[in-house]
């Protein structure tokens, strides 16, 4: 059985196993030897097939003590996504194993989740965390699902799409998920050549700082590296802040032309790359942090939700209608009131 005293307030484990030799660090003017252009220029291509991709997914729901087909037919009927650690073997290949699994769903699909790991894959509650009890941030609560030696935070959100969460992490390294159509990455250029940077703005206690301290020295064990800032990573020492894909302050899509999205062929088909949930509201997003402008604003992570027909379009700034602050955290969160 699973030990509950390893069980933490931190949903990602410090105690994954990981084989650093299989981790080559990229030189800093690499042209990202792991990625390349398509003629779409809405899309980056990795240069693994597709079918390569859907067999990390299946080897890592394995792993974590799940059946696949069943757990990626479940994230399609509750619009949830898995994402963490677990995510990092299946774009990288590496070959470390996450100690847990983490799936984000909003709160209807929440129980039906918590139905399925009970009855299908014959998980066992052990604990609940109650936002109140923890500084996360854009999480409701957590629970700890055990079965002998895997374990499973099923982290229910606010938001009516769970990818929401994912911009509230505290690196672009982890800022990847798996839905039940295939794999999205946030930030390939950086990701897909083991590069990683701060999301700052999400920081508002020293104990969120502190925790965010201990993952970004896991994550350089595992061969990333992690800067505070864009800039410190030498291809981007002189890059136009807002403007750069891979800068914090620029206002990105999750269906913009740097989304790196896989779908997995046995689920949409050979050749698609789309594995978005369509029935949920899309993402714009800037992560926080200071500008690398002269004039150094310090901006907060910003999260907007937009209706699915305008998911293409990234908003100007002044287009947002109005800014509420969540929270004691004061966590700055945009919300629309009509279409753009």
């Amino acid at each position: 059985m699973y030990d509950q005293t390893q069980l933490t307030n931190c949903t990602d484990h410090e105690d994954d196993q990981f084989y650093p030799d299989l981790f080559a660090s990229d030189s800093e003017d690499s042209e990202m030897p792991h990625v390349s252009r398509t003629g779409e220029p809405s899309k980056y291509l990795t240069h693994v097939d597709p079918h390569e991709i859907e067999m990390r997914v299946k080897r890592q729901l394995t792993l974590a003590g799940v059946e696949p087909n069943r757990t990626l037919e479940k994230l399609r009927l509750t619009r949830s996504v898995i994402s963490g650690s677990t995510m990092i073997p299946i774009l990288l290949d590496s070959k470390f194993k996450p100690n847990d699994l983490d799936v984000y769903a909003n709160e209807q699909g929440g129980e039906d989740m918590l139905a399925h790991m009970h009855d299908e894959e014959e998980f066992k509650s052990v604990k609940t965390i109650e936002s109140s009890a923890a500084s996360y941030t854009r999480i409701l609560r957590i629970h700890w699902l055990v079965k002998e030696d895997n374990l499973v935070n099923l982290i229910i959100v606010p938001d009516d799409n769970p990818m929401v969460a994912i911009f509230h992490f505290h690196s672009t390294i982890v800022m990847n998920c798996l839905t039940g159509y295939g794999v999205f990455c946030a930030y390939p250029a950086l990701t897909l050549n083991r590069k990683s940077i701060s999301n700052t703005g999400v920081f508002h206690t020293d104990e969120s700082r502190r925790r965010a301290d201990t993952c970004y020295t896991k994550y350089i064990s595992r061969g990333i590296e992690h800067q505070s800032h864009l800039r410190h990573h030498g291809r981007w020492a002189h890059h136009q802040c807002g403007t750069d894909k891979s800068c914090p302050a620029t206002i990105r899509s999750m269906h913009d032309e740097e989304s790196l999205w896989i779908g997995l062929p046995s689920v949409v088909g050979v050749g698609r790359e789309q594995a978005a949930y369509n029935n949920v509201e899309s993402v714009i997003w800037s992560l926080g942090g200071w500008e690398c402008s002269p004039t150094r604003h310090y901006n907060m992570t910003t999260t907007v939700s937009v209706p699915i027909a305008t998911r293409e379009i990234v908003p100007e700034l002044e287009d947002i209608d109005s800014v509420e602050h969540e929270g004691e955290d004061d966590l700055l969160l945009v919300s629309r009131s009509s279409t753009l």
